[in-house]
């Protein structure tokens, strides 16, 4: 199994300090590098954190470790007590806690440099194209008046009942099942 010991904590390495990221994006990669040192595969990351009560699923562990947004808090500290980092959840946490602080009181649009804003930008070339308008919305009476008509046709079609068969023809030329000679007898 993977780099860890034999207590399932990662040896000490000064490699890895949550707390010098400096942004969401830079969390995730401090993290993608945690589960490389940890050696362990998304399965048996998940296996761990089952046997210590968490809950880490590796289709979750997956998209977290290939976004760039934070994981949830609990996600977080059972990816790190998993990874066998567990000394350090606090320390992961305060970096989570504060990458959000920093970014609820990034200064308002009307604070920033509007010089710097109103400098004409090259346009992207999704930027660039004409936006569709949005359709009109239908109202929902015609929609209505559209299905009330299309059950009256269909009521108008004539259907078998049920548990009722139509008659069988009967036809006298039926074939005679007596042998040439009782035939020939009268």
């Amino acid at each position: 199994m993977g780099n860890l010991g034999e207590l399932g904590e990662l040896p000490p390495s000064g490699d890895e300090s949550p707390s010098e990221v400096r942004d969401d994006a830079d969390c995730i990669a401090s993290m993608q590098r945690l589960k490389e040192r940890s050696g362990l595969t998304y399965r048996e990351l998940e296996e761990r954190a089952a046997r210590s009560g968490d809950v880490l699923a590796r289709s979750t562990l997956a998209d977290v470790l290939n976004r760039t947004s934070l994981p949830r808090p609990e996600v977080l500290a059972a990816f790190v007590r998993a990874c066998g980092d567990g000394a350090r959840v606090d320390v992961w946490l305060a970096t989570r806690d504060r990458l959000v602080a920093a970014r609820a009181t990034a200064p308002p649009v009307a604070d920033r440099d509007v010089e710097s804003e109103l400098q004409p930008q090259a346009e992207s070339p999704a930027a660039a194209r004409p936006r569709s308008r949005p359709r009109p919305r239908r109202p929902r009476v015609s929609t209505l008046a559209g299905a009330t008509l299309a059950v009256s046709l269909l009521a108008l079609v004539p259907r078998p009942r049920l548990g009722h068969h139509p008659p069988r023809p009967h036809h006298r030329s039926l074939p005679d099942r007596r042998t040439r000679a009782q035939r020939l007898l009268p």
